[in-house]
């Protein structure tokens, strides 16, 4: 009984064999484009973080948005969006400014900037970033 069905489900599929390649094409394809362009807009984002601290601090990106995050002239808005940063660049050398921030009251438990600093903490540590690979080597250092 259940090998007769079966033997239908197959013979219908072949006879559809061309439809179903070109769904899954499809499928796969929009499922690519997607991700593409969802690391292309994080790249860029980086980038002018990185551009935006280094208008205002000297030194490399990393080096830029480390000494923004501390600098409590700063609006918290900005400090959580360099933080975003230097996880997305997962670079170690930013882990000691991200430490010193976990300590300073704006950004204790509850807040987004301390959601966003223990996610970069964990990148900069090392933990897998699937999204950075493709563009982390256009950021200028």
């Amino acid at each position: 009984m259940i090998r007769k069905k079966l033997a239908k489900v197959y013979k219908v599929l072949l006879k559809h064999k061309l439809l179903l390649t070109a769904t899954v094409f499809l499928i796969v394809g929009f499922i690519l484009g997607v991700f593409l362009l969802g690391v292309q807009w994080i790249g860029h984002d980086v980038s002018q973080e990185c551009l935006n601290a280094q208008e205002q601090y000297q030194g490399t990106c990393v080096n830029s948005l480390s000494t923004l995050i501390l600098d409590p002239r700063q609006k918290l808005r900005h400090r959580t969006q360099a933080v975003w940063a230097l996880g997305q660049l997962g670079d170690s050398k930013a882990v000691p400014a991200l430490e010193k921030l976990a300590t300073r009251p704006e950004c204790q438990t509850g807040t987004n900037c301390h959601y966003e600093l223990q996610k970069a903490l964990k990148l900069a540590s090392g933990s897998l970033n699937l999204t950075a690979p493709f563009w982390r080597l256009s950021i200028a250092n």
